[in-house]
């Protein structure tokens, strides 16, 4: 005969069959770390013993190498944590990418030509736009043209500093 000492049937919940305890269901919540989700649920039910379904994520410039945690045989609520590496690019990818960043600036006058040019990068996919200050300085008017040909109007200079040679701007596209 077994004692147990310290124990009270108030703490031991009640199921209506044994089924209830072989049915009991999970939540699943996936964290996508940094990535985009593409397809899928990132909160899933799954009951004891069954399996999550993973969802699709990409992230720039990234690879991704796993999950931090099994779902395959659920049997607790749990969180799983995308995982992932640097890609590493090769040549053409690097210039690829820097094309759709770099531009060139084209710096107009009063008459509405061209004064001088120069060259900057986008710091976010907001149309936020980096010169130096000297380029831009004696500007009427200014525009970006893209290595594809698209062109694009500044429609502000957000900030800038003639100190560090640096301007900021923000633009919109000409349809």
């Amino acid at each position: 005969m077994v004692v147990l000492s310290g124990c009270s049937l108030d703490s031991i919940k009640e199921v209506d069959s044994f089924s209830d305890l072989l049915s009991k269901s999970y939540t699943v919540t996936f964290n996508a770390n940094g990535g985009e989700l593409i397809s899928g649920s990132l909160e899933q039910t799954a009951k004891k013993g069954e399996s999550a379904i993973a969802p699709e994520f990409t992230a720039d410039m990234m690879v991704f190498t796993g999950w931090d945690k099994d779902f395959s045989d659920v049997r607790s609520d749990i969180k799983v944590t995308a995982l992932w590496e640097r890609k590493v690019l090769s040549g053409q990818e690097i210039s690829d990418y820097s094309d759709s960043r770099v531009a060139t600036v084209y710096v107009y006058d009063g008459a509405n030509k061209v004064n001088c040019s120069g060259s900057g990068f986008f710091i976010d996919s907001n149309g936020t736009f980096v010169t130096n200050y000297h380029v831009i300085e004696y500007a009427e008017s200014i525009t970006i043209e893209m290595s594809d040909g698209a062109t694009y109007n500044v429609s502000k200079v957000i900030k800038f500093s003639d100190m560090y040679d640096l301007a900021v701007h923000h633009f919109y596209r000409i349809f």
